[in-house]
C-alpha cells in the first residue's frame, strides 16, 4: 500500500484541513506531515533585535530610507495595476475559513512532521527510500523534473477545471461564463502545467453563489473533497489514473470588465 504524506506551506492552512478533515471520513491514513517553512526556536527571534543594531551603519540607514520610498511608489502602481485585474478570491486563503492547527493535529495524532525550508529531491527521496508515496500538495509550486522523476513519488494537485478543457486559471469562471459545467480535476502532476494523469473529477454543485467571491468558495470545497475522495479511490485502484488527452487550451486571469459578465451570469443562474 502507498502511503500518503501531506505537504503543507503552514501549520493554520485551510484548504490542507479541508483535506484532512475529509479525507478522515474515507478511513485513509495520512502517514505523514512535510511543512514547507523553517522551525524556528524562541531564541531565533530573541536575537533579532541585536542583528539589526549589529547592522544599522548610516550607508545602510541611507539604502534603507531609499528603498522604502521606491516600494511604496511600486506599490501605488501595482495597485493601479490591480484595479482593472482584480483578484479577490483568487487565492484560497482569502475564501476559506474553519482552519486548525495541523501541527497540533499531527502531534495528537502521532502522525510524523518534518519542516523543511523548500522542496528538494533529496527530502523527498528520504520519504521514498522504502516505497512509493502520494504527496496531495498545498505548497511546493512548479516541480523540478529532478523531484518529478522519482519513481516512487506520485505529486497531487487538485484543479478547479475539468480537464484537458479548462487550463490555466481562473478555470470556473471562464466555465460560467461559457456555460460548461464546472468540476475539479485531480491529476498526477507533470513537468507540463495541468498535463498530469487524472485520476479524479467531481461536479462542483453551483446554484445559489452570486459573486465571484462566493463562486471560488464553492470551488475551493469541492476541491479539498475531491482531491480526498480521489487520493482515497486511488490507494484502492491504480487503474483510475488516465493520461490526458493532448487538446484543450490554457485560460488566462480575467480582467475585471470579463468577471462582471461572469457576475451577470451567476446572477441569472441564482433567479
Amino acid at each position: 500500500m502507498k502511503k500518503v504524506v501531506l505537504i503543507i506551506g503552514n501549520r493554520y492552512q485551510p484548504n490542507a484541513c479541508g483535506f484532512i478533515r475529509e479525507f478522515e471520513k474515507t478511513g485513509k491514513k495520512i502517514e505523514g506531515i512535510l511543512c514547507l517553512e523553517s522551525k524556528r526556536e524562541f531564541m531565533f527571534y530573541a536575537k533579532i533585535p541585536f542583528r539589526i543594531i549589529k547592522i544599522l551603519t548610516f550607508s545602510n540607514v541611507k539604502y534603507l530610507l531609499k528603498s522604502i520610498v521606491t516600494l511604496i511608489a511600486g506599490k501605488q502602481q501595482l495597485n493601479t495595476l490591480k484595479g482593472s485585474w482584480n483578484n479577490v478570491g483568487e487565492n484560497s486563503w482569502d475564501v476559506l475559513g474553519n482552519e486548525f492547527d495541523i501541527i497540533k493535529y499531527a502531534r495528537e495524532k502521532e502522525i510524523c512532521v518534518r519542516f523543511s525550508p523548500f522542496l528538494s529531491a533529496t527530502v523527498i527521496d528520504f520519504y521514498t527510500k522504502n516505497g512509493p508515496v502520494i504527496f496531495p500538495m498545498y505548497a511546493g509550486g512548479i516541480l523540478s523534473k529532478k523531484i518529478l522523476t522519482n519513481p516512487n513519488a506520485e505529486f497531487i494537485n487538485a484543479h478547479m477545471g475539468s480537464m484537458p478543457r479548462y487550463r490555466g486559471m481562473n478555470v470556473i469562471e471562464w466555465a460560467i461564463l461559457e456555460h460548461e459545467p464546472p468540476k475539479v480535476a485531480v491529476m498526477v502532476m507533470n513537468e507540463v502545467i495541468d498535463g498530469g494523469d487524472v485520476m479524479w473529477q467531481k461536479d462542483i454543485d453551483v446554484s445559489n453563489e452570486q459573486t465571484i467571491r462566493e463562486l471560488r468558495t464553492t470551488g475551493y470545497m469541492y476541491c479539498y473533497i475531491a482531491m480526498a475522495e480521489g487520493v482515497s479511490e486511488y490507494l484502492d485502484n491504480n487503474n483510475l489514473r488516465k493520461t490526458q488527452e493532448n487538446k484543450g487550451k490554457y485560460y488566462y486571469r480575467m480582467h475585471s470588465k470579463i468577471r462582471e459578465l461572469t457576475e451577470m451570469e451567476l446572477l441569472s443562474r441564482s433567479e
